[in-house]
């Protein structure tokens, strides 16, 4: 009986060292060696969400990155890595300058994941969304309220004693924070070297996936709302066919149509909804 339980024991042994591998190299930048090493894992051990979360942090596109950390989320919501994926979910809105939705999925890990070692990076982050939202008030109660309720941890809040000057994208009055800016900021080793990619800012790419022409525009909203679930950036653009006036859904901002394709078909795949290329 021991035998038995030991031979069940290696391929674990193995795999968890293949997983401490690829950690590894992506901490000491060997990130290439890991997209190859990946695959083969992947296709070994397809439902594994350590395999699936670092799929994310080697993905050079943020839409494609976030739709995976997305899914680790959905389907892996208590695996050791769900509470790693919404701090990427909430750092990629962060640098978006989405601070509203920020702010509510970091209130969702601290509340969902309360024991997990990244409450104070998800507080820090609630704290300064707060602050580019310009809710000062928000800033002082909440951050009196995690002082006391995590009396041992160091929220490096600097910004508490002197108001940011920074600007929401929701907020006219304000600018949004430089990538540098939140890079700085971030605080375990990982996060500093391995944040999100760069995101496409909507306007900026050629192409972008159109999910839907409607008639009914509360359709095109339904699937909006969809979408923005998934994290994805979705405009609504009124379109006139043979005299009828639609809504077109379109998501996402893509340097190449081959970047948009792989988003669409991740999406296809996933989530089953169809998409096409088309050129903003």
């Amino acid at each position: 009986m021991k035998r038995f339980v030991f031979l069940i024991l290696i391929p674990a042994f193995i795999f968890a060292q293949n997983i401490g591998e690829l950690k590894q190299k992506i901490r000491v930048g060997e990130v290439d060696s890991v997209r190859i090493l990946l695959p083969a894992l992947i296709a070994e051990y397809p439902d594994n969400p350590e395999l699936l979360y670092i799929s994310g942090m080697i993905e050079t596109d943020g839409e494609a990155a976030l739709l995976i950390y997305r899914d680790v989320l959905s389907r892996f919501p208590s695996s050791s890595v769900a509470d790693d994926a919404l701090l990427k979910i909430i750092e990629y809105l962060f640098t978006k300058g989405l601070y509203t939705k920020t702010e509510k999925y970091a209130s969702e890990l601290i509340k969902t994941y309360p024991q997990s070692d990244l409450i104070d990076k998800a507080i820090y982050l609630r704290l300064c969304s707060f602050n580019a939202l310009n809710k000062r008030d928000s800033v002082d109660y909440y951050y009196k309220y995690y002082s006391t309720q995590y009396p041992n941890l160091d929220f490096h809040f600097e910004d508490y004693k002197i108001a940011s000057k920074v600007t929401s994208i929701e907020s006219k009055k304000q600018s949004q924070p430089t990538s540098s800016q939140i890079s700085s900021n971030a605080k375990s080793a990982e996060t500093q070297t391995y944040s999100l990619p760069k995101v496409e800012v909507p306007g900026q790419g050629n192409f972008t996936l159109q999910m839907g022409v409607f008639g009914d525009p509360a359709n095109a909203r339904a699937l909006r709302s969809k979408l923005e679930k998934l994290g994805y950036s979705v405009t609504l653009r009124q379109i006139e066919r043979s005299g009828r006036k639609l809504t077109a859904v379109l998501a996402g901002s893509f340097k190449s149509e081959e970047q948009a394709r792989a988003v669409g078909n991740k999406l296809k795949k996933d989530h089953n909804l169809d998409f096409i290329v088309v050129k903003q």
